[in-house]
């Protein structure tokens, strides 16, 4: 017990088991982490990267390598944002199938990146225009009974692609 490591910021630990629903849930952790002024929390969700995305070693590898050396002070500009997104894309795209990290895109992308950048991250994983991505989003949360969400998901879409120039 005197070895076990202690996670803070993070629902799982190194027992944790990893479902692809699970998998979403700690990339949308990490994501949110980018915003935080210590490196600590998105240091904390890669270490247990290495358990959840076990087939992705290079890609955890580089990833922690780019987190450690990035100054962490304040607010990130818009542009290292980017940047910190565009290294999280082989797990975007192995968990993009999960409604709960299309929600969390729409819902709190903005966080994230700047809407006209968003609607290329959307384009990019899913090979679609917005409006697909959107129906087909809508029309899952719908048919598993989230009619409002379907709808919130709607108007995010709209507000993300009133954005496209």
């Amino acid at each position: 017990m005197e070895n076990e490591e202690i996670y803070s910021h993070s629902p799982f630990d190194r027992s944790s088991s990893f479902s692809p629903k699970n998998q979403a849930l700690l990339l949308q952790f990490a994501l949110i982490s980018l915003n935080d002024s210590s490196r600590a929390p998105l240091l904390e969700h890669l270490r247990l990267f290495t358990i959840a995305f076990s087939n992705q070693e290079k890609n955890i590898a580089a990833l922690t390598s780019y987190v450690k050396k990035k100054p962490r002070s304040g607010t990130l500009s818009p542009r290292t944002k980017r940047e910190s997104i565009r290294k999280f894309i082989p797990f975007l795209h192995l968990c993009k199938s999960d409604p709960g990290l299309w929600l969390f895109l729409v819902k709190q992308g903005h966080h994230l990146d700047a809407p006209k950048n968003l609607l290329a991250l959307f384009q990019e994983l899913y090979s679609e225009d917005l409006a697909t991505i959107s129906l087909r989003m809508s029309s899952d949360f719908t048919a598993r009974g989230f009619t409002m969400v379907a709808k919130e998901c709607i108007a995010l879409f709209r507000n993300i692609q009133s954005y496209h120039v």
